[in-house]
């Protein structure tokens, strides 16, 4: 027969188990939202890269796309796209090499 304290250690490193898997599970969901803000903030800005390149063209040479965007007149959310995702832009064109950081 088990004794008492066999089945409290059990259940401690059960309780144990248990926290280290919703700890893991809680990083994956986290992954999976961030992924998905990811997917959403490309597919917005695939959305309004007609636009973004007809005002590159009308305002060249700017250094920042919010900077295009304010001399242009235009809000992000005008054409598509939310508060933050000008500076996405630029991080991503600056890690791809397409724009120096300034």
């Amino acid at each position: 027969m088990t004794s008492n304290p066999d089945v409290a250690a059990a259940r401690v490193v059960a309780l144990a188990e248990q926290a280290t898997l919703q700890a893991a599970l809680a990083q994956v969901d986290q992954a999976l939202g961030a992924n998905r803000q990811e997917t959403d903030a490309l597919d917005r800005i695939e959305a309004a890269l007609p636009e973004l390149e007809r005002l590159e063209r009308l305002y060249p040479g700017r250094s920042t796309t919010r900077g295009l965007l304010v001399d242009a007149g235009v809000s992000p959310d005008s054409i598509g796209l939310q508060e933050d995702d000008p500076e996405l832009i630029d991080k991503w064109m600056t890690e791809e090499g397409i724009r120096e950081v300034t």
